[in-house]
Protein backbone atom coordinates (compact mmCIF):
# COMPACT_ATOMS: atom_id res chain seq x y z
CA UNK A 1 0.00 0.00 0.00
CA UNK A 2 1.15 3.78 -1.06
CA UNK A 3 0.54 6.97 1.32
CA UNK A 4 0.75 10.12 -0.91
CA UNK A 5 2.69 12.46 0.95
CA UNK A 6 2.81 15.50 -1.15
CA UNK A 7 0.47 16.84 -3.90
CA UNK A 8 0.92 14.94 -7.01
CA UNK A 9 0.49 15.87 -10.45
CA UNK A 10 -2.21 14.55 -13.66
CA UNK A 11 -1.04 14.93 -17.56
CA UNK A 12 -2.59 14.18 -20.11
CA UNK A 13 -1.48 12.92 -23.35
CA UNK A 14 -4.24 12.68 -25.97
CA UNK A 15 -5.25 8.82 -25.25
CA UNK A 16 -4.28 9.06 -21.18
CA UNK A 17 -4.15 10.68 -18.15
CA UNK A 18 -1.46 10.11 -16.11
CA UNK A 19 -1.00 11.06 -12.70
CA UNK A 20 2.44 11.02 -11.00
CA UNK A 21 1.94 10.46 -7.28
CA UNK A 22 4.83 10.92 -4.42
CA UNK A 23 5.33 8.48 -2.05
CA UNK A 24 7.73 8.33 0.09
CA UNK A 25 10.79 8.42 -1.61
CA UNK A 26 8.91 6.96 -4.96
CA UNK A 27 6.72 8.29 -7.21
CA UNK A 28 3.29 6.55 -7.67
CA UNK A 29 2.05 6.48 -11.67
CA UNK A 30 -1.36 5.96 -12.75
CA UNK A 31 -2.70 6.01 -16.64
CA UNK A 32 -6.07 5.57 -17.33
CA UNK A 33 -8.71 6.47 -19.81
CA UNK A 34 -10.86 9.56 -19.80
CA UNK A 35 -13.60 7.82 -18.60
CA UNK A 36 -11.90 6.21 -15.68
CA UNK A 37 -10.45 9.07 -15.29
CA UNK A 38 -13.94 10.62 -14.69
CA UNK A 39 -15.19 7.93 -12.42
CA UNK A 40 -12.56 8.01 -10.65
CA UNK A 41 -13.25 11.64 -9.94
CA UNK A 42 -16.10 11.40 -8.97
CA UNK A 43 -15.85 8.95 -6.59
CA UNK A 44 -13.30 10.55 -4.69
CA UNK A 45 -15.56 14.05 -4.55
CA UNK A 46 -18.23 11.42 -3.33
CA UNK A 47 -15.91 10.37 -0.72
CA UNK A 48 -14.56 13.79 0.28
CA UNK A 49 -17.84 15.06 0.77
CA UNK A 50 -18.55 12.44 3.07
CA UNK A 51 -15.63 12.56 4.85
CA UNK A 52 -15.96 16.46 5.07
CA UNK A 53 -19.54 15.90 6.38
CA UNK A 54 -18.26 13.62 8.73
CA UNK A 55 -16.16 16.03 10.16
CA UNK A 56 -18.08 18.84 10.24
CA UNK A 57 -20.57 17.27 12.17
CA UNK A 58 -17.95 15.88 14.69
CA UNK A 59 -16.83 19.24 15.10
CA UNK A 60 -20.36 20.50 16.08
CA UNK A 61 -20.94 18.29 18.48
CA UNK A 62 -17.85 18.17 20.65
CA UNK A 63 -16.36 21.57 20.54
CA UNK A 64 -19.14 23.74 20.37
CA UNK A 65 -20.17 25.19 24.10
CA UNK A 66 -22.25 27.92 25.44
CA UNK A 67 -20.68 30.16 27.74
CA UNK A 68 -22.54 32.93 29.47
CA UNK A 69 -21.39 36.53 29.46
CA UNK A 70 -20.98 38.28 32.92
CA UNK A 71 -23.74 40.57 34.04
CA UNK A 72 -22.00 43.42 33.73
CA UNK A 73 -18.89 43.88 31.81
CA UNK A 74 -16.64 47.48 32.07
CA UNK A 75 -16.01 49.15 29.05
CA UNK A 76 -12.58 50.00 28.23
CA UNK A 77 -13.40 53.82 28.33
CA UNK A 78 -14.78 53.50 31.99
CA UNK A 79 -11.50 52.12 33.20
CA UNK A 80 -9.28 54.22 31.31
CA UNK A 81 -11.14 57.03 32.54
CA UNK A 82 -10.70 55.40 36.26
CA UNK A 83 -7.00 55.43 35.92
CA UNK A 84 -6.74 58.66 34.78
CA UNK A 85 -8.41 59.99 37.62
CA UNK A 86 -6.34 57.66 39.81
CA UNK A 87 -3.28 59.26 38.51
CA UNK A 88 -4.74 63.21 38.79
CA UNK A 89 -5.94 62.14 42.74
CA UNK A 90 -1.83 60.86 43.04
CA UNK A 91 -0.49 63.86 42.02
CA UNK A 92 -2.68 65.95 43.66
CA UNK A 93 -1.43 64.24 46.91
CA UNK A 94 2.16 64.66 45.82
CA UNK A 95 1.63 68.04 45.54
CA UNK A 96 0.08 68.38 49.07
CA UNK A 97 2.94 66.62 50.24
CA UNK A 98 5.29 69.02 48.65
CA UNK A 99 3.82 72.13 49.82
CA UNK A 100 3.85 70.98 53.57
CA UNK A 101 7.56 69.69 52.99
CA UNK A 102 7.35 65.75 53.81
CA UNK A 103 8.76 64.79 50.70
CA UNK A 104 11.30 66.14 48.23
CA UNK A 105 10.99 66.15 44.34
Amino acid sequence: MHIVTDRGVAKFDGEHVTMLLPSGSETLEIRLTTHQTQALACMLALVAKEAFDEQDRRNRTTTAEIIAFPQQVPSLARRERNLANRERALRVDRLELRREGRISK
